[in-house]
């Protein structure tokens, strides 16, 4: 545009930047013929500060996309008769004298070497599926990559409700999307094409090929007007016609608990995500398909994911890693000591539901197969030798299958089918007595105990587990070990669970083998941790106070001009698809926003999204 504007006219040609909310403008940038690039937004004018900072308001380092933020003179004083909405974009400035404001322009932004602001699209356009951030910008980008792609748009769509997916919209590169009954875009393909550019979390669970994107009288995108990916009517899906297909449409249906499943049903549409994928990839082997993790996101469907599968060797057995012998703690163990205080209780507790049908000696089986196949609940912690280095006082002692004594591991307590009193009253002295029990030091990491309620009364079992051998996404696997083993043990089999193949001692192993190459950068860490953590209400914390058995769960609905801020401005979590759990960073609350005696609360998410527990402030 600036080599055809300096051919045609004598004058100087200047991109111009500046929101309503701060007329009139606040950068400038005079566009040279010949400059490589999009032309930059420029520098901040007189009386004017320009701001790129992250989801917790700190600046970000030059080259890093941030959410641009704008303050001085000629910044205005808010929305006239909309208080919420001024809440939203202006908040106060942590740069500034007191009692003045920035405004959120809600536009990504990064600085390059000269000093000049570098648009980088909107940071509302972001969405969150299944706990990872995602700019529909960037797979739009991928999908226009391939050349039979004339214009493509990425939405979430959540319908059917609960099955919330990414779906892409194309046009053709060659005219009408359809010539007869047969895309002019083979959608398979272009699924493939994406996934060489973009991580599996970001390529589309569906792609809809239209003749044209409906339009707003403006002549803008209308999202709402987007067709649903087409599908075939309920209870009537296109059946499997390969042996291959049946099993895979099998597994899938079990797996995310579906009465039937199509050979055109994408896996991930129909409620699947990262870690079911490695279960399906488990199951597969089992039944004598060799798929992996990447073939799943790639091709998705049960037909697509047929023609990729190889049979499993009937002489290739798996090798199963029994993680034997000795562990390095990870950082998050180490983590774990360096909080301080006693962490022989830290532990993590699910109550589940029994049949009727279950007896000792068939659960006791269970709980033994499930402790003979997974080392780390056979882990005992021990002071490294002398000869360790002295970040790494600790390490686990993994011993052999068949150590542990599931007898041990496993009470009995029954409780009277008629009275929900007593098994709450049981339930709750049982899980501190089993708690207060928990020893990782003498090998004491896994407890069971069976409420029975009676040959007619489902009974309970309460699994407690070490937060040093189990986390969220440990029970996904564990509770499906333990219900197979029990079958088996039930029918008077031995139980045989689907072979580990890398333990987590090998995994450790390999982390550990990293030190060296991660210390490179150590220096950027304690950069972004040197700023101190906002302060959790009005007072320091009191470790006798303020403990897990203090925090309190409180569920309000809200409407959607108050969530938005709060979800997004205030408490955004990281975006971090690895993590486990995360610890939303708000800002300062926004003047106004409550006094002295206000009441504050702060949310806690895990990555997958679900808010986890909140703690109220003094």
């Amino acid at each position: 545009m600036a080599d055809a504007w300096y051919r045609d006219h004598n004058a100087a040609l200047v991109n111009q930047y500046g929101p309503t909310e701060a007329a009139v403008d606040v950068t400038a940038c005079r566009a040279e013929p010949g400059r490589p690039g999009t032309v930059p937004l420029g520098a901040p004018g007189d009386n004017t500060r320009a701001y790129v900072l992250d989801a917790a308001l700190r600046p970000v380092p030059v080259g890093v996309v941030g959410e641009l933020y704008l303050a001085g003179a000629q910044l205005a004083r808010g929305y006239l008769g909309e208080p919420v909405r001024t809440a939203e974009r202006f908040v106060a400035d942590p740069f500034g004298p007191p009692g003045t404001r920035l405004y959120r322009t809600g536009d990504l932004a990064r600085w390059n070497a000269a000093g000049e602001l570098e648009f980088a699209g909107r940071a509302d356009d972001q969405v969150k599926l299944r706990g990872v951030r995602i700019e529909p910008a960037e797979v739009r980008a991928a999908l226009l990559a391939h050349p039979a792609v004339a214009v493509a748009a990425v939405i979430v769509r959540d319908d059917p409700p609960g099955a919330a997916r990414l779906v892409g919209y194309v046009t053709t590169a060659g005219g009408p999307a359809h010539s007869g009954d047969t895309a002019a875009i083979d959608t398979a393909a272009l699924l493939r094409h994406a996934a060489t550019l973009l991580p599996p979390a970001l390529v589309p669970a569906d792609l809809v090929v239209l003749d044209a994107f409906p339009l707003t009288g403006s002549g803008k995108l209308d999202r709402t007007a987007l067709p649903a990916p087409r599908r075939a009517e309920p209870g009537a899906p296109v059946r499997p016609s390969t042996d291959a297909e049946r099993v895979l449409a099998g597994l899938v249906a079990t797996l995310l608990g579906r009465d039937d499943v199509g050979a055109h049903d994408s896996f991930f549409a129909l409620g699947g995500d990262s870690i079911s994928s490695i279960q399906l990839v488990s199951a597969a082997r089992r039944a004598g398909l060799v798929i992996t993790p990447r073939q799943v996101f790639e091709h998705r469907t049960v037909a697509a994911l047929a023609l990729v599968a190889e049979p499993a060797l009937r002489d290739a057995v798996a090798e199963h890693d029994d993680g034997t012998g000795t562990v390095p703690l990870t950082p998050v163990m180490h983590a774990l000591f360096e909080r301080g205080g006693d962490p022989r209780a830290y532990s993590q507790s699910l109550l589940v539901t029994l049949p009727t049908t279950l007896d000792h000696g068939s659960l006791l089986a269970a709980v033994r197969a499930v402790l003979d196949h997974h080392g780390m609940l056979r882990a005992t912690l021990r002071p490294t030798g002398p000869e360790a280095p002295p970040h790494a006082p600790w390490e686990l002692e993994v011993p052999a299958p068949g150590t542990v004594d599931a007898a041990r591991c496993l009470r009995r307590v029954r409780v009277a089918p008629d009275d929900p009193d007593a098994l709450r009253a049981a339930v709750r002295a049982e899980s501190r007595a089993a708690t207060g029990a928990l020893d990782p030091e003498r090998g004491r990491v896994f407890a069971a105990v069976w409420f029975d309620l009676g040959p007619a009364t489902p009974g309970r079992l309460l699994l407690l587990v070490h937060h040093l051998v189990v986390d969220a996404v440990s029970w996904r696997v564990l509770l499906p070990d333990l219900a197979q083993a029990w079958e088996a043990a039930s029918a008077g089999r031995t139980p045989e669970l689907p072979p580990v193949e890398v333990s987590f001692r090998s995994w450790a192993r390999a982390l550990t083998a990293q030190t060296a190459e991660r210390g490179a950068e150590l220096p950027y860490w304690r950069e972004v941790l040197a700023a101190p953590n906002p302060a959790i209400g009005d007072r320091e914390l009191d470790p006798a106070r303020d403990v897990p058995q203090t925090v309190r769960r409180l569920a309000v609905t809200v409407p959607p001009e108050l969530a938005e801020p709060l979800l997004t401005a205030r408490c955004r979590p990281p975006s971090t698809a690895g993590s486990t759990r995360c610890c939303s960073r708000p800002s300062r609350w926004p003047s106004g926003g409550g006094g002295p005696g206000a009441t504050r609360s702060w949310c806690f998410w895990s990555a997958t999204g679900a808010v986890t527990r909140c703690c109220p402030g003094p």
